[in-house]
């Protein structure tokens, strides 16, 4: 409020002594601005707020202005009042704004979360090491292969070749090597058989050990695929082929002694023969490494996402009837598909096609 119009006015204080309004200071600096009052009496000259007027300490001696003072502090009452009001009205809509922008948010994210938990389910990708179960010499198209021990001449491929450290660090590769005898492989096998060898019958896995011999966990989960892949020793990576899947029923942690281990559901098990799992290249479904390039550093597991291992399943189905296998075998197939299709809540339509990096 202007205060200079007054100069001059007389004013009268609580005790009713009548002063003369000398000059008007507006201190943009304090925010702080004072009226200067020199009493006629006295000649005492007193700086006030302007607020005076409002809390009473001053009155004009005119009752005109008095009257004018007093509208002019209501007016200004209502003003600040009005302001007040205005901005509690845009604090408020600000808020709202802000609220419903991080509930916009927070929705986006549990959509998004939701979509990357369905994409990134834990369902394994298995690396076995190439396993004919010729074991007896028996050779005709590998078609006991991963349901009995390696055929001498399967042992040498591996252990020469490019499997790994449970193939070239195990009894096999000391009897290739002639340091074990064949009675020594057969009893140790016989004892333990190793992880490829038994796929086809036990239909579980292991994670197995490092380096250091430690054993290993995984991230797997029940009711996820677990893909099971190899290639021949004397190939190379992109050359993995897809052989089998199954259904986990149940995961075991890893302890101090005993890797992570998963079984698998006996109606959820897909057995492929030799020639079908040639037509199915596993990197013709998987994307490349983040380097670009194709390499498997990981253990014995890796993970997938759903729409890779259904595309996966589809596929295999297609091939065992392109192959002419049993009724029975193709409605055993089919139903495992139907049964994770309903897991990861899609329809068949709804998987893409195949987009690894060899199709790519």
């Amino acid at each position: 409020m202007d205060y200079s119009k007054y100069i001059n006015e007389i004013v009268i204080n609580k005790k009713n002594e009548k002063g003369v309004i000398l000059e008007v200071y507006y201190d943009q600096s304090s925010n702080n601005n004072y009226i200067k009052v020199e009493y006629c009496e006295t000649h005492t000259k007193i700086n006030y707020k302007f607020n005076s007027f409002e809390l009473g300490f001053l009155r004009f001696e005119k009752a005109e202005l008095q009257k004018l003072v007093e509208d002019e502090i209501e007016q200004e009452r209502i003003k600040v009042e009005k302001k007040k009001k205005e901005d509690a009205e845009k604090t408020e809509l600000a808020k709202q704004a802000e609220l419903a922008k991080r509930a916009e948010e927070k929705e986006k994210q549990r959509i998004k979360d939701r979509q990357s938990d369905q994409e990134n389910r834990k369902n394994g990708i298995y690396k076995a090491n190439f396993c004919d179960g010729n074991f007896s010499g028996n050779y005709k198209k590998y078609e006991n292969w991963y349901k009995d021990k390696c055929s001498t001449n399967c042992m040498k491929r591996n252990v020469e070749g490019q499997s790994g450290p449970n193939c070239k660090n195990s009894i096999c590769s000391k009897y290739i090597k002639g340091l074990k005898t064949i009675e020594d492989v057969k009893r140790e096998l016989n004892k333990d058989m190793c992880y490829e060898s038994h796929i086809f019958t036990s239909y579980d896995i292991s994670a197995g050990i490092d380096g250091k011999k430690n054993p290993l966990g995984w991230n797997l989960e029940e009711d996820r695929v677990v893909i099971l892949t190899t290639f021949e020793p004397e190939k190379e990576e992109k050359d993995r082929i897809i052989f089998g899947a199954f259904l986990i029923d149940k995961v075991y942690s890893k302890t101090a002694v005993k890797a992570a281990r998963a079984t698998s559901y006996p109606e959820y098990r897909i057995e492929l023969s030799y020639e079908e799992a040639n037509e199915l290249k596993y990197w013709e479904y998987s994307a490349a490494n983040s380097d670009g390039k194709i390499h498997w550093k990981e253990n014995l597991l890796r993970y997938q996402t759903d729409d890779v291992c259904a595309r996966v399943l589809i596929d295999i189905v297609d091939v065992m009837k392109k192959h002419n296998r049993s009724a029975e075998d193709i409605e055993n197939a089919e139903r495992f598909l139907d049964k994770f299709l309903r897991l990861i809540g899609k329809e068949k339509e709804d998987i893409p096609p195949k987009n690894g990096v060899l199709i790519k």
